[in-house]
């Protein structure tokens, strides 16, 4: 699991125009932990912290090949 660092605090009966941001904001930041996470099974030895790998700009979509699951007819 990795928690990020920063803190994101949403008024409470704000706008649906100002939540919009917000919404925004979360999904980069979700974006930008789920690059670092993705990466650091392939990094782990070079950060201990996967927080520290850096993400480039724009951060890339997260591809997770379906799973090959056997039939089990």
């Amino acid at each position: 699991m990795i928690i990020d660092r920063k803190p994101i605090y949403v008024p409470a009966n704000d706008s649906k125009e100002h939540l919009e941001q917000y919404r925004k904001i979360i999904n980069t930041r979700l974006l930008h932990l789920t690059y670092q996470a993705d990466q650091w099974f392939k990094l782990r030895d070079q950060y201990p912290d996967p927080r520290n790998i850096p993400v480039p700009q724009p951060v890339p979509a997260p591809y997770h090949p379906p799973n090959k699951r056997k039939n089990r007819g």
